[in-house]
C-alpha cells in the first residue's frame, strides 16, 4: 500500500477530528473520507486509535516546534502583549485563521476540551519545550507571582482559550477584531491579578 494512502488517512483524520470530534469520529468515517479500505488502517497503522494517537502527535509537534520558534525570536525585551500575541498567534490574529496552523491548534483544542484518552499520551510523549521556554519569559514580566501560581494561570488560560475555539461566536454583535482584543486583554489581565495567598499552594 502507498505512501499516498497513508497520508489520505492522516489528512481525513485531522479534517474528522476537527469537524467532529475525537469521539465522533468512526474507522468508516475514515475509510470513507479518504477513499481508503479497514485494511490500509491496519496496515499503516495498526489500529483507529493507533492512527488517531499519530495524528495529534504530528499535530501537536509541528505545532509546538512552530510556537518555541516563534517565542525564542522574540528580543529580550518583549512586552507581555507580545509574548502572549506570540504564544497564541493562530488562535488570536484573523491572519492566522485559515493557515495550517491555525487549522492544527483548532484540531488539537478540540481534543482538549473532549478530554481525548490519546491526546493525554501524545501530549505527555512531547514534554514541555513550548512551556519551558514560555514560562521563563512570563516569569521575567510577572516576578510577583510564583512559578507554581504561574503555571496554574498559564493553564487557566489554556482552557479557557479551548472552550473559546469551541464555541460559536456571539453572531453580528461584535467584529472579530474586537473579539481578539477583549479575550487577549483578559488573557493578559488574568496573567497579572494580584497574587494569591502563599498558603493556597
Amino acid at each position: 500500500m502507498s505512501e499516498t494512502t497513508k497520508l489520505k488517512l492522516i489528512a481525513a483524520v485531522e479534517s474528522l477530528l476537527t469537524e467532529k470530534g475525537f469521539a465522533s469520529v468512526t474507522l468508516r468515517d475514515i475509510t470513507e473520507t479518504a477513499g481508503t479500505n479497514v485494511a490500509s488502517v491496519a496496515y499503516h497503522f495498526g489500529s483507529k486509535d493507533d492512527l488517531i494517537a499519530q495524528v495529534y502527535s504530528d499535530g501537536l509537534r509541528e505545532v509546538t516546534q512552530a510556537q518555541v520558534e516563534r517565542i525564542n525570536a522574540l528580543p529580550g525585551d518583549a512586552s507581555l502583549e507580545t509574548v502572549v500575541r506570540t504564544w497564541l498567534n493562530p488562535l488570536l490574529l484573523t491572519s492566522a485563521q485559515s493557515s495550517r496552523e491555525a487549522q492544527l491548534w483548532k484540531m488539537i483544542y478540540r481534543g482538549f476540551t473532549e478530554q481525548a484518552p490519546v491526546m493525554a499520551v501524545a501530549m505527555k510523549a512531547l514534554g514541555n519545550s513550548v512551556d519551558d521556554s514560555l514560562m521563563l519569559r512570563l516569569q521575567k514580566l510577572i516576578p510577583q507571582v510564583s512559578p507554581q501560581e504561574l503555571q496554574l494561570r498559564h493553564d487557566l488560560v489554556l482552557a479557557a482559550v479551548s472552550s473559546v475555539m469551541n464555541t460559536p461566536a456571539p453572531a453580528g454583535k461584535f467584529s472579530q477584531d474586537v473579539m481578539q482584543q477583549a479575550l487577549l486583554n483578559w488573557i493578559i489581565g488574568g496573567l497579572t491579578a494580584p497574587a494569591l495567598k502563599p498558603e493556597l499552594f
